[in-house]
């Protein structure tokens, strides 16, 4: 994911958001990945790999525009590239020289502040809107597929859990219709 550290980056975002709205069929996957606050191409590329058994990037996009009901919860998440799963994927493979956990996040929440002051921005909005009708059609409706897909994952664990628990959704019920 993008890393934003100090005024100069902020300045060369802003410089690529002006790009990406006045031509955004001309950035690279790279710049595009940073617009949407991406892995790198190449990082997205080895996790797909890692995570989905080998499968590509271009071999997910393809199942989920064409057959979504095939994708497992994982790439579905890969095909979104879902930034809680890539923060979870992050702290696995966090090793024992980097910072603890706790600093990780304070770093995470400086970056996050950074990051969202700058998509605030109208500029922002109007790059990634630019960026995103950019996307190859296929793409688009890939990432749209998976998060029906995951989505529908979602509901259906819940629905094994509430046969499995039925105590506890009575509890929930009873909970919910107290308040």
């Amino acid at each position: 994911m993008t890393s934003i550290t100090n005024n100069n980056d902020v300045t060369d975002m802003e410089a690529l958001y002006r790009r990406a709205i006045a031509d955004a069929s001309s950035l690279t996957q790279a710049e595009t990945n940073l617009v949407f606050d991406w892995l790198s191409p190449e990082d997205d590329e080895h996790l797909c790999r890692t995570k989905a058994n080998g499968k590509t990037r271009a071999e997910l996009i393809a199942i989920a525009a064409t057959n979504r009901e095939q994708l497992t919860k994982v790439e579905s998440l890969l095909v979104m590239r879902s930034k809680s799963f890539l923060t979870d994927v992050r702290r696995e493979a966090q090793s024992p020289n980097q910072p603890p956990p706790d600093m990780m996040e304070l770093l995470d929440r400086v970056q996050n502040a950074v990051r969202a002051a700058l998509e605030s921005s109208p500029l922002y909005q109007e790059a990634y809107e630019a960026v995103w009708n950019a996307l190859d059609d296929q793409e688009r409706l890939a990432i749209i597929a998976a998060e029906h897909r995951f989505c529908q994952i979602i509901d259906e664990d819940w629905a094994e859990d509430n046969r499995k628990y039925p105590r506890r959704q009575q509890a929930e019920q009873e909970g919910f219709s107290r308040d």
